[in-house]
Parts: C-alpha cells; structure tokens; sequence
C-alpha cells in the first residue's frame, strides 16, 4: 500500500473510533505517544483516551488529508481537516496532525497527535523567541510576510509542501509557490510544540491563526511544521503542510 492509502485506512479507523468507541482508540497509541488536544499535553494511551472522552459525544466529517514522508523511513506525517460536531449540538472545523509509525508489515501505531478545534478567536499570540519554535516560527512569518524570497533558506533540499493539497517539493517550488498567493499578512493565535522522538532531532509544531492576502478580509488557517536540528544546533523545514480552514 502507498503512504496515501495507509493513512487513509488509517485515520477513517481513527475517526470511527472517535465518534462510536473512544476506548478502543487505546491500542493505537504506546506509552511513548503524545497528544496535544488544544494546548493540552497528554502522554500514554490512558491519558490521552481520557482526554478524548472529556470532550463528549463527538462526530467527525473529514474533508481534507494530506501525507508526506517524515523525518524516518518508518513515520508518515498527516494532516487531516474537517467538521466536528460536539455532543450533537454545536459544529465547528478542526484541524489535526499525526505521526503514524510502522511496527511491522501492516502494523501502525501513532507517535504524535495534535488536535485543534477551529472556536472562534480574536487574541493575537507573540510566539515566545526565547524557545526555537517560537523563534523560528516569529521568523517564519515575519519572513513571509515581508520578503518570501527569504524562505528559501528555511527549507530543507529535501522539503515538501502540501498548500491547499497540491505538493511542492524543494525551497524554489515552496517558495514560488508561496509567493504566487500574493501579499499576505499572518496573525498567529496557537501555536503547539512537541518533540519527535522518531528519526532524529526534530519537533512538530503546529499553528493556527488568521491571514490577509492583499488586504482582504481575514481568513483562518492551519499549518503544520517538522522542524529538523542538525550537530551545529541549525533547524531547518522538512515539512510544511497548509490548509484554510473555511467557516
């Protein structure tokens, strides 16, 4: 099976779980697996299961997913969107990002877990530039948003994009992909950090917020990150995956 149809089978399994057996979510964690469930660390199936049930009766309509190959041979990053219904009153959208890893031929477990439901918010956040992915992610943006050509050096040779769930591969497409989106401006809401304990030194991190292109009314977006740090301390983009998250 590809990585597009792992994860498909896989994640339609998870959401099934979600929505009519939250227990049974259990076996698709280890004791090493993190969650964060809005700004909201979690560790280990039991944790992370309590969690997930102290949200109520929740139904879920995916609407996008997006793969791409992680930082080890055996991880697969995904990025799922979609519509959340809790306790089968109040609809929201939310956004979510795995790191599935194989065990074995057919075997998955997930490492990572980072969920976000899309409430409204007007709050602006300042990520911290005292820790790297807040310093990084300050950059990232501000870079954006004033000189894109300068993200070429952010990015990995080996980097991918997933914008709107077309691929871009390496820093020239990435960034010529994002400079056809035109003058943007970004506001940064959350911003989720965890440590990847899978393939070497990287961090997943996980942003939400609202951006303007060319002036225009503001839209809210998700977008996912693998940050890699090498021997001298530098970090730099392995993946990028982006969708707006529509009202």
């Amino acid at each position: 099976m590809s990585a597009q149809e792992v994860a498909t089978a896989f994640i339609g399994h998870y959401y099934n779980l979600c929505d009519a057996n939250v227990d049974g979510l259990a076996p698709l964690y280890q004791d090493g697996s993190l969650a964060t469930v809005e700004g909201e660390q979690h560790q280990g199936p039991a944790n992370i299961v309590a969690k997930l049930k102290s949200l109520g009766q929740v139904t879920h309509v995916q609407q996008s997913l997006d793969v791409q190959p992680s930082l080890s041979p055996s991880a697969i990053s995904i990025f799922a969107t979609g519509a959340i219904t809790i306790n089968g009153t109040q609809q929201y959208h939310f956004a979510q990002y795995f790191q599935l890893v194989a065990t074995g031929p057919g075997a998955y477990y997930l490492q990572n877990d980072m969920l976000r439901i899309c409430y409204p918010k007007d709050t602006q956040l300042t990520p911290d530039t005292n820790e790297i992915a807040g310093a990084f992610m300050n950059h990232y943006y501000t870079t954006y948003d004033t000189n894109p050509d300068g993200l070429a050096g952010l990015y990995l040779p080996n980097a991918s994009l997933h914008f709107e769930g077309q691929q871009f591969d390496g820093p020239a497409a990435i960034v010529e992909k994002h400079k056809v989106v035109g003058q943007v401006t970004h506001q940064i809401q959350t911003l989720e950090l965890q440590q990847q304990s899978i393939g070497g030194n990287a961090a997943c991190i996980f942003v939400t917020g609202r951006l303007s292109i060319g002036g225009d009314n503001p839209l809210q977006f998700a977008q996912f990150f693998q940050l890699v740090g090498d021997a001298n301390g530098d970090y730099a983009l392995l993946n990028d995956m982006f969708r707006l998250i529509y009202a």
